[in-house]
Order: structure tokens, then C-alpha cells, then sequence
């Protein structure tokens, strides 16, 4: 590598996937919604833990673990990624329609959802950035 060149971060890496996710494979904000029983969620946390101890939620082959951490990191934040859209969508659905039938907006439980696993994200992402300055050094 040289001077030139930057290693990409944890964020930048991750962004990519998920642009591949969906532009490559389509996997669009509108497919990602479909997965309403928390099946992104336990996808990230199958390649997060590569493997070992995560059930692969879907009833396809899993996900295929590579053997260089930060790849399965990556794959993981992206999904992630996938999962925080998705319920940030069905959150801002929710509050609209409370609005338009004159109900109560109570969106305490989906924020604190959407905290909680933009905090798993975060750790993703650090750990990520730690598995690629070992990985260049």
C-alpha cells in the first residue's frame, strides 16, 4: 500500500456493503421491510459471532462465514444498517398514522429500540476498526 493510499474505516466498509446489498443483490429498503420478526437483526448477529451460537434466520443455506473477521464484520453493520432503516421506516409509518387518525403518538418502545441496536451498530463498527488495524499492521 502506499502513502497515497488510506486503509477505509469500519463506516466506510460497512456503507459499502450495504450499497452492495442493495444495489447488487436488491436487497431495497422495501425487501428489508418484509423481514418484520427481527430476521436483519439475527442475520448481523450470525456473522457477528461467525457463526457459533447464532441461528441463521432464514430457512435458505446461511450466510456463508468467511474466514477474515472483517468481512463478517462488515456484513454484519451492514445488516444492521438494514434493520435500523427498517424500523426507523415503521416508526415514522406508525407516528404518521396516529397523527391521521387523531390517536396518541407513543413511540417510546420503537425509539428505544432503534437506540439500543444503533449501540450494537456503534460496537460493530469499533470492532471493526480494530480488526482492520490489526489486519494492517
Amino acid at each position: 500500500m502506499t502513502n497515497t493510499q488510506q486503509t477505509p474505516t469500519g463506516m466506510q466498509l460497512i456503507q459499502a456493503e450495504r450499497e452492495r446489498q442493495i444495489n447488487l443483490l436488491g436487497w431495497t429498503p422495501e425487501h428489508d421491510d418484509q423481514h418484520t420478526g427481527g430476521e436483519l437483526r439475527d442475520a448481523a448477529m450470525y456473522y457477528h459471532s461467525r457463526g457459533k451460537g447464532e441461528a441463521w434466520p432464514w430457512r435458505s443455506e446461511p450466510g456463508r462465514i468467511d474466514e477474515c473477521q472483517s468481512v463478517n464484520h462488515t456484513k454484519a453493520g451492514a445488516l444492521m444498517l438494514a434493520e435500523i432503516g427498517r424500523l426507523e421506516r415503521k416508526l415514522g409509518r406508525m407516528i404518521a398514522e396516529c397523527e391521521e387518525q387523531g390517536r396518541p403518538v407513543r413511540p417510546e418502545f420503537w425509539q428505544n429500540k432503534i437506540a439500543k441496536y444503533k449501540a450494537l451498530y456503534d460496537s460493530i463498527e469499533r470492532e471493526l476498526d480494530f480488526i482492520l488495524a490489526e489486519e494492517n499492521t
